[in-house]
């Protein structure tokens, strides 16, 4: 496929629309407002089914995110691909997925697809009614995103007699929703530490347990206290391209829902910074929405035969451009990483050159308001 083809990439779509609408920012309504310049990226997302036997592999289906669901904060476009898939799809957790079919995937073959996005995102606060309508708690979005079942039971661990515990004793009184949500954060927060180890607790009731967990772990459980207070609450997986420390990571935080607001972001592993209801930075890109793998493989073998598939992922930032904040100058930040799935391999830059140049970059967009930098 030609490379910035927009009316190739709008006709894979079809009925759903364009992928720029599909994964584009919402009209912001007059509850939010943006508070910062917008930060402008590219980047690379390059994607491998390899089988490693020494069987053929027979009708090989990868079912792969292309874009995550819409935000108010960020505006993700896919601007090319190297390969048209066969369908999309919208699954669960509202991202967009390109089916791609392979009649055959020869012994020790590897299908490469590599997938090119550019982004805008800002930093964004929420102004809350004082008067909030109740949930409509039979509809399909309430009834989803409070559910026990529907992220993996070992991470999102919704109804748990741990976390109903904090629910009861945090919020037993209040009946604003926006004062649960916060006094829950606010709990978390003064409660919950990063784990420098970068090992995380593996879900909601193990960062309990231990009291401290990587940004997965601050997510999942901000989620399972969300749900299990009757607030519908998801989780989206990104990229935060400067974290504080120069360099960026892979990330993940969360958004709950306010009736009359919509989704509002929340990130309880920066809380002591100020993120409940707003984000500080232009720094935060969606990559994906829910606990899921970004790409999934299903073929099919003879009975007597034994065929190992494996896929992979690597994201690649290609350029960046950070426009001055016009925030005041934040502490430094934690380091985060977030914990891949088992089908998923992330690789982030962070080569010493690499840290050097960008140093002087960032260094350079002080005084100039604005820096590229190419990876």
């Amino acid at each position: 496929m030609r490379r910035g083809s927009g009316v190739a990439i709008a006709a894979i779509v079809g009925s759903m629309g364009c992928f720029g609408l599909a994964g584009s920012a919402q009209a912001a309504p007059i509850t939010s407002e943006f508070t910062s310049l917008p930060g402008r990226y590219s980047f690379q997302e390059t994607v491998r089914v390899t089988n490693s036997s020494s069987r053929p592999a027979l009708n090989v289906v990868a079912r792969v995110i292309l874009l995550p669901p819409p935000t108010l904060y960020s505006r993700v476009q896919l601007t090319s691909l190297s390969a048209r898939p066969a369908a999309t799809q919208r699954d669960r957790s509202g991202n967009i997925i390109g089916v791609f079919r392979f009649a055959k995937l020869g012994a020790h073959q590897t299908k490469v697809l590599v997938l090119h996005y550019v982004d805008v995102s800002r930093a964004i606060a929420y102004h809350f009614p004082q008067h909030i309508a109740p949930y409509q708690i039979h509809s399909a979005m309430y009834q989803q995103f409070t559910n026990p079942h529907y992220e993996y039971s070992q991470g999102v661990n919704t109804d748990a007699p741990q976390v109903t515990a904090v629910v009861r004793q945090v919020t037993g009184r209040l009946t604003n929703p926006v004062a649960r949500a916060r006094a829950l954060f606010a709990w978390e927060v003064g409660h919950i530490r990063y784990s420098h180890a970068l090992k995380a607790s593996g879900g909601a009731v193990a960062t309990l347990k231990h009291g401290r967990g990587i940004c997965s772990d601050f997510a999942e459980l901000y989620a399972a206290l969300l749900r299990t207070d009757g607030i519908p609450a998801r989780l989206v997986g990104g990229y935060v391209v400067n974290n504080g420390g120069n360099h960026g990571g892979f990330h993940e935080w969360d958004e709950f829902f306010i009736p009359g607001v919509g989704w509002v972001v929340a990130d309880p592993t920066w809380g002591r910074f100020g993120y409940f209801g707003r984000l500080q930075d232009n720094w935060h890109v969606p990559l994906y929405g829910g606990i899921v793998p970004e790409v999934t493989v299903t073929y099919y073998v003879s009975q007597f035969e034994r065929t190992d598939l494996s896929a992979s992922t690597r994201y690649r930032f290609v350029s960046e451009q950070h426009p001055l904040s016009t925030l005041p100058s934040m502490k430094p930040l934690p380091v985060l990483r977030v914990a891949t799935p088992p089908t998923t391999t992330h690789a982030a830059p962070g080569s010493g050159w690499w840290h050097r140049i960008h140093g002087w970059l960032i260094a350079v967009d002080r005084v100039a308001s604005r820096a590229w930098r190419a990876l």
